[in-house]
Parts: C-alpha cells; structure tokens; sequence
C-alpha cells in the first residue's frame, strides 16, 4: 500500500541573500502557473513574513511524494 501526497513548494529571493520557502498541501489539480506567480508577488507586496524580506521570485514546484509502507 502506498500513499501519494503533493504539495506546492513556492521559492522566494530574500534581500539577505538566502531563499525562503513556502510550502502548501494538496494544491488544487487545476492550478495554473499564472496563478501560482500572481499569489507569489501579492505574498512579496504585503511582506508577509516577519522572518525576512523578500525580494523576487525563485520558483515554484508542485512536489509529489510517494511512501510505500514496508512494514
């Protein structure tokens, strides 16, 4: 038995140098690139994170994962 989880890994540049990452599960199938880049810059213009400042967009990935149970 196996499960299969995806998520949304959406990379940001920071001023300090560094790349910030945020993560969300279980994306909607139907979710466009367009979209994804629209959300990421509303996230850059309201400086939602207190942790640093983000300066552009890195990238973004839908990520999928398998575990298969052994045991």
């Amino acid at each position: 038995m196996s499960d299969i989880t995806e998520r949304l890994s959406m990379s940001f540049n920071t001023d300090e140098g560094t790349v910030f990452r945020f993560n969300l599960e279980d994306p909607r199938s139907d979710l466009t690139a367009a979209e994804v880049q629209a959300t990421m810059n509303r996230i850059i213009a309201n400086d939602v994170t207190s942790q640093c400042t983000l300066s552009g967009i890195k990238s973004a990935d839908v990520i999928v994962t398998t575990k298969q149970k052994l045991i």
